[in-house]
């Protein structure tokens, strides 16, 4: 009998973070948090307003997710003791980070055969460094970089 108990009080805690886990993958729970509003409403109208938040802030795999869990209890804690930074930001320039990107993205590689591009393909520029502000701010919610930009790394070559 205890150990029938022991089964269906495994299986309850295994349901109920199963169903954590589900519940706070949504990008509906992520803007929750007043600091996060901000995020979100860019985030509905960007091209991206149907990729789950975890497709791009969660490395792939059942480690990459529990990494992501385990890091958003820091920020659960920093919304409850106010101590988050602001404006919020996340390290994205990164090549790490870009492979990320690549998980959907992988043709733009394929197909930007240009010297441009190849360069940055080959420096392991992170996509975010032209792409910046992509889904979550609303004057830069382009596909293509602004001119100013490209201005940052090339001066005044691109006026």
């Amino acid at each position: 009998m205890n150990f029938r108990i022991f089964i269906i009080f495994v299986l309850a805690i295994t349901a109920l973070i199963v169903l954590g886990i589900e519940y706070t993958s949504r990008p509906e729970f992520c803007s929750s948090c007043h600091e996060m509003k901000e995020f979100y409403t860019s985030w509905t109208t960007s091209s991206h307003r149907n990729v789950n938040c975890l497709k791009c802030h969660s490395d792939p795999g059942l480690v990459g997710l529990i990494k992501t869990k385990i890091k958003a209890l820091g920020e659960v804690y920093h919304h409850f003791t106010q101590t988050y930074e602001t404006p919020i930001k996340i390290n994205s320039e990164t090549w790490s980070f870009s492979r990320r990107c690549l998980r959907c993205h992988q043709e733009v590689v394929d197909k930007s055969n240009g010297p441009h591009n190849q360069k940055h393909f080959a420096m392991e520029m992170a996509c975010t460094r032209c792409h910046e502000g992509l889904v979550h701010n609303p004057q830069t919610n382009t596909r293509l970089p602004s001119r100013q930009i490209c201005r940052s790394c090339h001066g005044e070559a691109f006026k």
